[in-house]
């Protein structure tokens, strides 16, 4: 279940609090937020999430937004990004935020070009 891969998760983060993650740690991170992404999951648990940031390190998905605006990306201030190595099809089947609907919403604003 869906449920079985955010413990995994959250695992992972508490193993490696505030430090970034190797690189077979960013690969199991990403597989495991792909493999819970296949599965219908409440809200709680959803929000109990942990993926690794443009850094490596891992945070509460509620800080991050998945970058489905490159282009715009770089405008932007004080937003920490999921990993790359995480698609953003995942990244929305879990519920994160995108930053194209930050900006339409206003909660995200483009420093002056």
């Amino acid at each position: 279940q869906g449920r079985d891969y955010v413990g995994a998760l959250e695992r992972l983060a508490r193993a490696n609090r505030g430090q970034s993650l190797e690189p077979e740690l960013l690969t199991l991170a990403a597989r495991l937020a792909k493999e819970a992404a296949q599965y219908k999951m409440a809200n709680a648990d959803k929000s109990a999430l942990w993926l690794p940031d443009a850094n490596g390190e891992m945070v509460h998905v509620q800080s991050l937004v998945y970058d489905d605006a490159p282009w715009l990306s770089s405008t932007l201030s004080d937003v920490q990004f999921l990993h790359k190595d995480i698609d953003n099809e995942v990244a929305e089947a879990l519920g994160l935020r995108s930053v194209r609907k930050l900006l339409i919403s206003g909660e995200l604003h483009m420093r002056d070009l």
